[in-house]
């Protein structure tokens, strides 16, 4: 979407397209160098994150897990490579136990009616944590694999 917005903006006055140089998916979405965070401070922020579970994980401590954060803390950890050192199990039994059995979905919480936000954020938590049968998810876009793929694919077309 940049992409083309920038294209769209570069046009001339008689509407042809002036070249226009795009960072590529992969370089926009690098986790932040070493000289952006110490070893020291990603330790600290692997440490605060694998502390936000309990069964499932909460956003802060002394608040009640929340079917949302596993995605956004598994997540981070999976950009931080230490999605391995949670309890998976653990966070797997949460999400389903919010799982709605009559109409379906995903609630914030067990015995809580299912919403759009936590059915989403619930099925991409459990993407993270490889579910079988939901498609591999793409940790920092929260879109699958495949359309990540998909949108690489399309990125190298607008620069031929």
């Amino acid at each position: 979407l940049a992409a083309a917005t920038a294209a769209a903006a570069a046009r001339s006055a008689d509407g042809a397209a002036e070249p226009t140089v795009s960072p590529s998916p992969a370089s926009a979405l690098a986790l932040p160098s070493s000289s952006v965070l110490s070893a020291r401070q990603v330790r600290q922020l692997q440490r605060w994150c694998l502390l936000r579970q309990q069964t499932g994980y909460n956003g802060r401590p002394n608040k009640a897990t929340d079917t949302c954060y596993s995605f956004w803390l598994g997540a981070a950890l999976k950009l931080l490579n230490s999605l391995q050192l949670a309890n998976q199990r653990c966070v797997r039994s949460f999400v389903l136990s919010t799982q709605c059995k009559f109409v379906g979905g995903f609630g914030k919480w067990p015995s809580h009616h299912p919403d759009p936000l936590h059915a989403y954020l619930g099925l991409a938590g459990l993407a993270l944590m490889e579910e079988p049968g939901i498609l591999p998810l793409h940790p920092a876009l929260n879109i699958s694999q495949r359309a990540y793929s998909h949108l690489v694919a399309l990125q190298a077309t607008w620069a031929a």
